[in-house]
């Protein structure tokens, strides 16, 4: 189980996923960022979502929860809903 710091909500789904970007703590000139999911479904999804939505790379510092979309119904991740 993750808990949101944020919202205080619960995220236990495989098909979750976060995205982070924030300051390098190692180097004040750069940034890290971090994509990472429960399982594969929701490390795709996090791969997915800064592929298919890349506006959101373009803030400072970024902090989002997302769940892994099969669209088609093929059973491949091909979207993302953003949680927070």
């Amino acid at each position: 189980e993750h808990i949101s710091k944020k919202s205080g909500k619960v995220y236990s789904e495989d098909v979750t996923g976060i995205i982070i970007k924030t300051k390098n703590p190692f180097n004040q000139n750069s940034k890290i960022l971090v994509l990472a999911g429960k399982r594969f479904k929701g490390t795709r999804g996090a791969i997915i979502a800064i592929m298919k939505y890349t506006e959101i790379l373009e803030k400072e510092e970024i902090a989002k929860v997302i769940r892994a979309l099969d669209r088609d119904g093929d059973n491949i991740v091909d979207d993302v809903e953003f949680l927070e």
